[in-house]
């Protein structure tokens, strides 16, 4: 007993000794303490509170967060209690751990604003609107408010003193947070319209930007084009430029199919009777079925272009119509089109002609189908396509193709053979 309080009493007067050891020890005790509650919060309050053995890199985050910020305050609250240590020192080490409480206190609320932004994202209901644009502003808000805590404190003066001083610099301020206040508003203004979500498909024909969101942020809007390139797009730009949303069509239930086919002009004419012959001997007696259409399902239209009533008049009936080849397959596609299960047939369903240009006769198809997810879809276009090329020449009519080589080159060599024509040839034929 003599020897402890022999040092104590060396201690006391000896300052620097004293001062070494007091700061040794309040580490000491904040290390403990910090150590001490990671292990309680990531043991007992997991356990017993949330209900969850599974740890994940954000709770491992907090934990250290919520340790940092209680060994901080068990550091100034023994520094409260110790005394005989340099007036400067301790002024020195309050203010300190006065700043580095509302720092710890600031990083725990950035934590937490992230929790609370992967909870909602993981949430069912919610999954495709995203809050991380709110949480970055009110991150930037919290670091507005800690810097101005942390010159308070310093200056040791009120933070509404503090806080009226910026507005001198608002102007500043202002050309700063431009972007952010711009963002900010574009943000507010998309959300409450709901015109973007997570998981839209978007196309920003200016930028040449095609593909699937997939992060909404304060800034800016994250872009995975179909060619897996990434791009991120202003949030002022949705506000500013044109762009299309195509994810109502997929709720819709129908995409838009819309395909032109050229028709050589010279093939088009009336039917004649072996045309009408074959074709009911083709599309009526079950030589070529419809692909896609169950027939124990059709009906036949009531319409004058019932391709089963047009197929049982004689080649002079339609002639006395105004029936020509043309018109007998725009009624047979339209049947067609109208009877395909994956045709969605409470919407637009059109099979018409475009103005004449000099590469024939446009026959355009317009429809909706079922299939809108982009693999499904293509298959039933090509489909459509393949069906409508192959019964081109069942009508006696011919697709439109300008020549290529092989057909320059074929008349090259039958004028070879054939020879130049000349007036004098002309004369001897006549």
């Amino acid at each position: 007993m003599h020897i402890i309080h022999s040092s104590i009493l060396w201690l006391w007067h000896n300052e620097l000794a004293y001062t070494i050891i007091a700061i040794v020890g309040l580490l000491l005790i904040s290390t403990i303490t910090y150590w001490l509650s990671r292990i309680f919060l990531r043991t007992s309050v997991k356990r017993f509170i949330l209900r969850n053995h599974t740890v994940h890199q954000k709770d491992v985050t907090v934990t250290r967060r919520i340790a940092l910020l209680a060994a901080t305050l068990v550091f100034a609250g023994c520094l409260n209690l110790l005394t005989g240590l340099p007036s400067f020192l301790d002024n020195a080490l309050r203010l300190g751990s006065t700043i580095f409480c509302i720092i710890c206190v600031a990083l725990l609320l950035s934590e937490l604003l992230d929790a609370i932004n992967s909870i909602w994202s993981k949430k069912s209901k919610v999954q495709y609107r995203s809050i991380k644009g709110y949480v970055q502003l009110s991150k930037i808000i919290l670091v507005i408010l800690t810097i101005i805590l942390v010159l308070a404190t310093l200056t040791g003066r009120p933070p509404g003193i503090i806080l009226s001083g910026f507005g001198a610099a608002a102007a500043v301020l202002m050309l700063i947070f431009q972007h952010t206040i711009l963002s900010f508003v574009a943000n507010i203004q998309i959300s409450s319209s709901k015109a973007i979500s997570l998981g839209d498909w978007v196309e920003i024909p200016v930028e040449n930007i095609n593909g699937e969101v997939i992060d909404i942020a304060l800034h800016t809007v994250k872009i995975r084009n179909w060619d897996n390139t990434i791009a991120r797009v202003p949030m002022r730009n949705f506000i500013t430029e044109s762009w299309i949303n195509w994810q109502p069509m997929f709720s819709s239930g129908g995409r838009r199919i819309k395909r032109s086919f050229f028709v050589d002009q010279n093939s088009i004419g009336f039917a004649t009777d072996e045309l009408l012959k074959h074709l009911r001997a083709t599309f009526m007696s079950g030589e070529m079925p419809e692909k896609g259409i169950d027939q124990t399902h059709v009906q036949e239209d009531e319409d004058a272009l019932s391709p089963t009533r047009l197929l049982s008049m004689s080649a002079q009936e339609l002639i006395n119509a105004g029936i020509t080849n043309l018109g007998l397959m725009r009624a047979h596609i339209l049947h067609y089109l109208k009877n395909r299960d994956d045709i969605v047939s409470n919407m637009y369903i059109l099979v018409r002609y475009l103005a004449p240009t000099s590469e024939g006769l446009p026959v355009e198809i317009y429809c909706f189908t079922s299939k809108v997810f982009w693999m499904d879809f293509e298959e039933v276009q090509a489909e459509l396509s393949e069906y409508i090329y192959a019964i081109f020449a069942h009508f006696n009519l011919k697709i439109f193709q300008a020549p290529t080589g092989e057909d320059l080159g074929k008349g090259i060599e039958r004028l070879t053979l054939n020879g130049p024509r000349t007036a004098a040839t002309d004369t001897k034929v006549s």
